[in-house]
């Protein structure tokens, strides 16, 4: 390893802000499964998303995806995931209304609360519901 041309010092702080961040990523993740059974005291929920999102909520809270119902996608491919069945969002808006949990990038989370909102259907995103357990 070299250094370079940058103070050891300061090379030194950042990496030290950088394991912070992880450290705090991961203490988030590890919060949602106490976070979800309190935000859903529990009611059956399902999970909207089958990607990465979906594959981190399993890999640092299994119980979360355990205790689903199904999940939920626009087009499903898959007839199960995680043990779980995969319906399509017209078949869930048929269903009798249930909470969901988005495993979805942040970035298209506003678009998929607007979207499930509009019709009355209670979602939290996965790591908002650790993040304002953390607040409470």
């Amino acid at each position: 390893m070299q250094f370079g041309d940058a103070d050891p010092d300061s090379q030194i702080r950042g990496f030290a802000f950088l394991s912070q961040e992880r450290a705090e990523y991961v203490n988030t993740w590890s919060k949602i499964r106490g976070a979800t059974n309190r935000v859903l005291k529990g009611r059956k929920y399902g999970i909207f998303g089958t990607g990465e999102y979906s594959d981190l909520l399993h890999a640092y809270s299994p119980s979360v995806v355990e205790n689903a119902e199904f999940f939920v996608r626009d087009q499903p491919v898959e007839a199960d995931f995680y043990g779980k069945p995969v319906v399509s969002v017209k078949d869930f808006l048929s269903f009798p209304r249930m909470p969901l949990i988005a495993a979805v990038h942040e970035r298209s989370w506003s678009l998929i609360r607007d979207r499930f909102g509009s019709e009355d259907v209670p979602i939290f995103h996965s790591l908002e519901i650790a993040r304002q357990d953390a607040i409470l």
